[in-house]
């Protein structure tokens, strides 16, 4: 824990912090898989229709954009125990992350 710096890495619980409206971020989570975004010039809509598809529940959450050092990505993907599943941006393929992040990927046909 030497090491530890309050920014936003997969594997590791999203870094706290207070919001405007005077929330933490944790609590405007969703029970299940949360996408995080931090550029609102980002569609989610891929996010949103392949989860709604997959049966998958997911929240959107949009965040300002003034925390680049604690939240270092467009978007990140949080699991229910609040620790980021995964970071990227616009270019992520979101049925590929919502499969392997929830274990439903599939076994390769030969």
């Amino acid at each position: 824990m030497g090491g530890f710096r309050e920014r936003a890495r997969p594997g590791f619980r999203l870094p706290h912090v207070w919001l405007d409206d005077g929330r933490s971020v944790l609590d405007v989570l969703g029970p299940d898989l949360t996408l995080v975004r931090t550029d609102p010039g980002i569609d989610v809509a891929p996010w949103v229709d392949t989860a709604r598809s997959l049966g998958i529940p997911l929240t959107v959450v949009d965040l300002p954009e003034r925390w680049p050092d604690r939240y270092p990505a467009a978007l990140l993907l949080v699991r229910p125990d609040q620790h980021v599943a995964w970071m990227g941006g616009a270019d992520a393929h979101p049925g590929e992350l919502l499969r392997t992040v929830t274990g439903r990927v599939t076994a390769r046909q030969r």
